[in-house]
Order: structure tokens, then C-alpha cells, then sequence
């Protein structure tokens, strides 16, 4: 299905798959409900606050998840000049 071509081209070389058939309308609607939890992903971005960005507001972003404590990972702020 075309909602699966993204997955298919991040796959590692010699990575095993295997092939379903299914119905058109089975496809169309995997394909409608991919670009809806997209559209819903786009309309939730908000914009990067004015000035540069600091390791602080980046790790209170969670652009990595699993990262419960951020003064754990903290090191150097990203500005430049501060530390």
C-alpha cells in the first residue's frame, strides 16, 4: 500500500519483509488515515521562540523520548557565550 512506502524505504539492507494483499479500499483507507494523523501532527507544531535555541528548551521538548530527568543530560547550553 502506498501508506507504506515511507517504512519501506527506512528499511536496513537485507532487512526481511513480506507482502499482504489487500483491497483497494483497504489501501485507500490506510492511506486516508496516514495523511489525517499527519494533517493532526502538522496542525500541533509550534513555533521556535524568538532568539537561539538552548539545550534547556530543547530537552523540554522531549525530542528524544524516555528522557524523564533533563538535569541528568544537561551539559553546555547551545547559546554561545554561556555554559
Amino acid at each position: 500500500a502506498a501508506a507504506d512506502l515511507a517504512r519501506l524505504a527506512q528499511m536496513p539492507v537485507g532487512a526481511e519483509l513480506r507482502f499482504e494483499a489487500i483491497s483497494r479500499e483497504a489501501g485507500e483507507d490506510l492511506w486516508r488515515t496516514q495523511r489525517a494523523a499527519l494533517r493532526a501532527l502538522i496542525a500541533g507544531l509550534v513555533p521556535k521562540p524568538e532568539g537561539a535555541l538552548s539545550s534547556d528548551y530543547l530537552l523540554s521538548c522531549d525530542l528524544v523520548g524516555g528522557v524523564f530527568d533533563p538535569a541528568a543530560v544537561t551539559g553546555t547550553d547551545l547559546t554561545a557565550g554561556e555554559s
